[in-house]
């Protein structure tokens, strides 16, 4: 065990040989000098300033997915309205605009029920459910014509 392991620090090993063993304890590897400068050097940002230890969400694929296509609903227009109340006008100044999508709902307002559809929806049921198969398993034999020849004259026979 670790304790006696210690005990044979400065020991001669080979009894007769001069090497003298070094036994010490193992430090945490978290708690060395290095580990800890390189836990500090990871909560600073390049510009100097203090990286935020908030939690940040990951958003799920069926959240990237409605957030999809709730900006193909609004348009790439509507976003960039949105983004610039301001619009300038002919005479050099700038005049304020009503936000034209005071009607509409926001990403965050909008309910979608369904998913994505993706290319196993076109398939039959039964082809669905056999989801981790792949290859033929264990009859790997052709059945092309002359196979099933085969097999109907042993049917025979």
């Amino acid at each position: 065990d670790v304790e006696a392991a210690l005990l044979l620090d400065g020991k001669k090993f080979p009894p007769m040989l001069p090497r003298k063993l070094r036994v010490t304890r193992a430090k945490d590897p978290r708690k060395t000098v290095l580990a800890q400068e390189r836990a500090r050097g990871k909560n600073i940002v390049p510009n100097g300033a203090a990286k935020s230890t908030k939690y940040k969400h990951k958003a799920t694929p069926e959240e990237q997915s409605m957030a999809g296509r709730t900006s193909k609903l609004l348009g790439r227009s509507a976003a960039v309205q949105q983004r610039h109340k301001k619009r300038p006008s002919t005479q050099g100044a700038s005049e304020e605009v009503e936000n034209p999508l005071a009607g509409i709902k926001g990403p965050e307002q909008f309910v979608f029920e369904g998913r994505r559809a993706t290319n196993r929806d076109a398939l039959p049921k039964d082809l669905k459910a056999k989801k981790g198969k792949k290859g033929k398993g264990k009859s790997a034999r052709p059945q092309n014509r002359s196979a099933k020849r085969a097999a109907e004259w042993k049917k025979k026979n």
